[in-house]
């Protein structure tokens, strides 16, 4: 097999979230938006608002993305839609994210720090 045909095997997965009113779905961080998660690093260095994290992983069961985090006005909706819901339960999202993605240790510990500190984030 080619490097090629290898890599247009590694896709991103979905996997089930269980929260508090049922069963989500998160999506592993590609490639484009372990990007973005980076870049969100980089602009909020004093942490980063966990329904902005959230939004680069929810997702349909068919992986469908729930929100456009590449655009500004896909930024705003996942702000509006996320910012109100349950903080255990964006913090389960959020730490399903992670864990998905391979964002262990310190990312984590980070994420439950912040959900500590402003639950409702």
């Amino acid at each position: 097999m080619s490097v090629r045909e290898i890599l247009k095997r590694s896709r991103a997965k979905v996997h089930p979230c269980e929260i508090s009113t049922g069963t989500v779905h998160v999506k592993s961080m590609s490639g484009e938006a372990r990007q973005q998660y980076a870049d969100l690093v980089h602009k909020k260095p004093t942490g980063i608002p966990l329904h902005l994290v959230a939004a680069l992983g929810l997702c349909e069961e068919d992986g469908t993305m729930l929100y456009d985090c590449s655009t500004e006005k896909g930024a705003a909706i996942a702000e509006i839609e996320l910012k109100e819901i349950d903080g255990a339960d964006l913090q389960a999202i959020v730490l399903k994210l992670y864990e998905v993605s391979g964002l262990a240790g310190r990312s984590v510990k980070e994420a439950e720090k912040k959900s500590e500190a402003s639950p409702s984030d």
